[in-house]
């Protein structure tokens, strides 16, 4: 974990300063505290929030390490090339994959087929009622869905590109680890439902969003690992007290859970006034 200093600290509070931007990579990494400068850290691209929070709590390395921290100089250089993978994965998705997991979304995009597609979702009024992401990725991905003869609708054509795309990647990125895929979500998978033995896929397509998410968990947790990073018991179940005891306990928690549209157990709804 990188040194972090207090701004406060007493029996009922607790507050860490943490380090601007990123260590100067021109200057050379030693063990023990890191003195380099600091320089400006470029901001968050794409889909990978989760680099940029573990970036605040590990020991960055940077270019020319010393000769003890080579090892771990090779470990940040595999997870930097699977975060920029990453970011132009989702970056070329016409429709956002959390968005595809959307069930009015599955409904509107799984009636467009190879003979349909074009005179439905090119009309213009249409394209503005769907959540498709600026640029000619739509145009591309419609062109694409023409030329193939594997999906029969769109919505399909989409998950499965993108999760084939995803698969091959994070696979070559654990196997760079030492680390069996399919071993690994086997286990996953076996680990969920004896855990949650109600919550059975009951489609392909719950199936391979099930693998996507356990995918994302384990990658988390391996490069959590990788970065030295201790895992924390804490839950929301322990409540504040239980947060500030492993605050003062272990330092700064990076949290991960479900958030966004798709973890919604029912679809929003627009209020009648704001909440002030």
């Amino acid at each position: 974990m990188s040194s972090l200093s207090y701004i406060q600290r007493s029996k009922d509070s607790i507050l860490y300063a943490i380090p601007p931007g990123k260590p100067d990579p021109n200057e050379r990494c030693i063990e023990g505290e890191d003195t380099r400068s600091r320089v400006i850290q470029s901001s968050c691209k794409g889909n990978s929030c989760w680099y940029n929070v573990f970036n605040f709590l590990r020991k960055r390395i940077g270019k020319d390490p010393v000769e003890a921290l080579q090892e771990a100089r090779r470990i940040e250089k595999i997870i930097s090339s699977y975060r920029k993978q990453s970011d132009v994965l989702y970056d070329f998705q016409p429709i956002p994959v959390e968005i595809l997991c959307n069930e009015e979304v599955n409904a509107k995009l799984s009636m467009l087929t190879k003979s349909n597609i074009k005179e439905l979702l090119l009309d213009k009024s249409d394209i503005d009622k769907l959540p498709v992401q600026e640029g000619t990725a739509l145009i591309q991905a419609i062109n694409e869905f023409l030329a193939q003869n594997t999906d029969n609708n769109f919505y399909d054509f989409l998950l499965n590109g993108f999760t084939n795309r995803y698969f091959s990647m994070a696979s070559s990125f654990l196997r760079n680890l030492n680390l069996d895929p399919n071993v690994i979500i086997a286990g996953e998978k076996q680990s969920f439902r004896s855990k949650n033995i109600s919550k059975v896929t009951e489609s392909p397509t719950d199936e391979t969003l099930l693998t996507l998410s356990l995918f994302d968990a384990y990658i988390y947790k391996v490069v959590a690992e990788k970065y030295e990073l201790q895992r924390s018991e804490w839950t929301p179940l322990a409540g504040y007290t239980g947060l500030f005891k492993e605050l003062k306990a272990g330092g700064p928690l990076a949290i991960c859970g479900s958030f966004g549209r798709n973890a919604y157990t029912e679809e929003p709804f627009k209020m009648d006034r704001g909440i002030l």
